[in-house]
């Protein structure tokens, strides 16, 4: 500096500058009063007018600013990653909202329906005017006409395709008639369920009577079972579709991991569904989390009967 600062006083020729200082001087900026010098592979300003120490505390102090900016910048890029991954996952849950979507329904999704394990389609009415449909229009002589021995329960159709109705779809035909019944509000332990053929039922009524909007005339023996009121509700994922089932444990845990055992009990419906999906959400494998997350809660909410109680959650759904 001393050099540079006694050259220049001599000449503010560049060169000569140079020439005296024996330095890699790059340039001399006389309105600032700064050299650009190049000493150990460093380059750098320097204020000819103050001394090394001035100079030393000119750069302490901006390299603290410096590291104060850096300190901003990271700070700002850590808000924005954190922003950055928000969106992300918004936008994760949007892709999962599409996927888990309820896989688009059949024909008979409209009503109370099951398949048994062996491949039998069973559908019961929602409400009187479905039961009448369903005797009207899909109950067939070959077909299983199963009903709960209570008054207002579904009427139940096995549909056979001239195929002899095996027990198991007896039973789960029984199933929906029973727990869909008022047995279930009632908080009853069992119900008696008859089924007879399709041809032995009829819609029209004796001569001098009338048969009100979902009410048929049985004739010859009935076939008489006892069935307990647990209906278990299953989830069952499909090419990125969950579909929400209900039978018995037996038939529903032959076709998913994701279950839940129902039984008459005292919370409603909607709260229940809310509760179901929770566990769904919170206990479910990490790779179908966001897939559950983003099932709706009227999908499970259908499907429970009335006021119920969670009396098992299966084993793909337990806390280790």
């Amino acid at each position: 500096i001393k050099c540079i600062s006694s050259a220049i006083k001599e000449s503010k020729n560049l060169n000569c500058v140079k020439n005296k200082c024996k330095i890699n001087i790059l340039n001399l900026n006389f309105k600032d009063r700064e050299a650009e010098v190049e000493l150990d592979n460093l380059r750098f300003k320097l204020n000819f007018t103050l001394n090394a120490f001035e100079n030393a505390s000119k750069y302490y102090s901006k390299a603290k600013e410096l590291e104060r900016k850096t300190q901003r910048a990271l700070e700002a890029k850590k808000q924005l990653e954190e922003r950055l991954k928000r969106v992300n996952e918004e936008i994760e849950k949007e892709k999962y909202k599409v996927k888990g979507r309820i896989k688009p329904k059949e024909w008979y999704e409209k009503y109370h329906w099951t398949k048994s394990t062996d491949g039998f389609l069973i559908i019961g009415g929602k409400d009187a005017s479905q039961n009448e449909s369903l005797v009207k229009k899909q109950l067939k002589d070959h077909d299983v006409f199963v009903h709960a021995d209570i008054h207002g329960a579904p009427a139940v159709i096995i549909k056979t395709n001239g195929k002899t109705p095996s027990e198991n779809a007896l039973r789960e035909a029984a199933i929906i008639t029973a727990c869909y019944s008022k047995a279930w509000k009632f908080k009853a332990g069992f119900v008696e369920v008859y089924w007879v053929f399709g041809r032995q039922v009829s819609k029209s009524a004796p001569t001098g009577e009338y048969l009100t909007k979902g009410a048929f005339m049985v004739y010859g023996k009935r076939n008489y079972m006892k069935v307990p009121l647990r209906l278990t509700i299953g989830f069952q994922v499909e090419d990125e579709y969950i579909k929400v089932i209900v039978g018995s444990k037996e038939n529903i845990s032959a076709k998913t991991k994701y279950y839940v055992v129902l039984a008459p009990g005292d919370v409603e419906p909607s709260k229940l569904s809310e509760r179901i999906k929770k566990i769904l959400a919170n206990r479910a494998p990490n790779n179908l989390k966001r897939l559950f997350e983003s099932l709706s809660v009227e999908e499970i909410r259908v499907k429970i009967p009335g006021p119920s109680v969670i009396v098992e959650v299966s084993e793909g759904l337990r806390k280790d």
